[in-house]
């Protein structure tokens, strides 16, 4: 029989590796960034980051949801009402699959955009990448829901670890890619796998 969790070794274990990732974060970022700059050069590095941004505006559609069940789930879960977890949960995954849908079909407007705002040379490219970026991200947003249940359980160190490992990884795979050709798509292709992987690994942690 488990004895009690000791909550606060977690709560330091997680500060502890909360700073670790946003100083690895950071290095990895400050000696990447010149890396992609120079192997994309500059008109595709330009382009590369104007594709992500569209996609980073999606967040704008959670309408504070996440933030909410993110409170209520903690809230049930410290009452050990796992009924009412369940519950939130639920509700949770149904309302923000919903607002995943609508991701999608926003992809699908941007999707047939392109060609008003990128010139020729750039449409092929810059659609995948607004695909994979858009479909990621309408993934991703039900998916929310296992981190908010591993948060109730105070695992951050655990995530810490994931993202941790998931920087370094992706980071080393980026010049690897690069340096193949893969251009803009394969760095867009790289995050749609490590994203997916990622929720997958939270899945597994909110399970236990």
């Amino acid at each position: 029989m488990s004895g009690p969790v000791d909550y606060s070794s977690r709560l330091l274990r997680g500060s502890v590796m909360r700073v670790a990732t946003t100083v690895l974060t950071m290095a990895v970022t400050f000696f990447l960034t010149p890396f992609v700059v120079r192997t994309l050069g500059e008109r595709w590095y330009g382009v590369w980051v104007v594709t992500c941004s569209i996609a980073f505006y999606y967040d704008l559609l959670d309408f504070g949801f996440s933030a909410a069940f993110n409170r209520f789930i903690t809230a049930e879960t410290a009452r050990h009402d796992l009924g009412r977890v369940n519950e939130v949960v639920s509700t949770a995954v149904a309302l923000l699959s919903g607002l995943g849908v609508v991701m999608l079909l926003a992809t699908g407007a941007i999707w047939l955009a392109v060609p008003w705002f990128a010139g020729p040379e750039f449409v092929s490219a810059v659609r995948m990448v607004v695909l994979l970026q858009g479909t990621g991200f309408a993934i991703a947003f039900p998916s929310r829901v296992f981190a908010f249940v591993a948060i109730s359980q105070l695992r951050y160190d655990v995530i810490e670890v994931l993202n941790i490992f998931r920087t370094l990884s992706q980071a080393v795979l980026t010049v690897v890619v690069l340096k193949r050709g893969g251009g803009i798509v394969g760095l867009a292709l790289l995050s749609f796998v490590f994203g997916r992987g990622h929720q997958v690994a939270l899945y597994g942690i909110a399970r236990k």
